[in-house]
């Protein structure tokens, strides 16, 4: 080997340690090997009958950013960047996981039936949620516990003529209770669940507006 080649080597390697030793400071202590999260721990209960009056509902599939695209645990420094977790990933992709805890909470309020687009079923609403927020945000400096922040706008539209109803943004935040990616995975949890219980009453009470008299 040359000494220039070497030489390029060397430094190559010595920034991708420096690089390696940089990243793994900002980011919550991972687990012994790679562990899969999913979003349950929040949602407390069974799966509750409808009644003769309940709101069926299409669920579309969310729409994210692209750094929420895939299935990596999201963590922000606030300072625009988007980095993720070592040593653990959700379940699904962000927008199927979302999707998916969507239906979850809605089968156990009696007045919300939600169906997915794949069931063909015929729907009196339509929802679809962007997902502007779901990460860690470490707004007390590396290290710290961070915040889980989940920002969602929601549309609710008819599902027969896509005619507007309303729309509705709700942001949720939850402490984890430490730097852990198990405690930061159930912040989540009760941020989303909030989130979407919001957004649930929120349907029921713009439905009763917009149903004939």
């Amino acid at each position: 080997m040359t000494r220039a080649r070497f030489c390029r080597s060397f430094a190559i390697v010595s920034l991708s340690a420096c690089l390696s030793g940089c990243v793994s400071g900002l980011l919550p202590e991972p687990a012994p090997a790679k562990t899969v999260y999913r979003l349950s721990d929040a949602i407390k209960g069974q799966a509750v009958a409808a009644s003769s009056s309940a709101i069926v509902m299409r669920v579309d599939r969310p729409t994210v950013p692209r750094s929420l695209v895939g299935s990596n645990i999201a963590v922000s420094l606030g300072d625009n960047r988007i980095l993720s977790a070592s040593g653990a990933v959700w379940s699904e992709k962000i927008p199927d996981l979302i999707q998916g805890s969507i239906m979850d909470i809605f089968s156990a309020r009696p007045e919300i039936v939600g169906v997915l687009p794949v069931s063909g079923a015929r729907t009196e609403l339509r929802l679809h949620i962007h997902v502007r927020n779901f990460e860690a945000q470490y707004d007390r400096g590396e290290g710290s516990a961070p915040l889980a922040v989940v920002r969602y706008s929601a549309t609710l539209a008819n599902a027969s003529d896509r005619d507007l109803i309303g729309t509705y943004d709700i942001r949720k935040t939850q402490r984890a209770a430490s730097n852990r990616i198990g405690e930061i995975v159930r912040a989540h949890d009760l941020a989303n669940a909030a989130a979407i219980n919001d957004i649930a009453d929120w349907i029921a009470r713009s439905h009763a507006k917009s149903a004939p008299s």
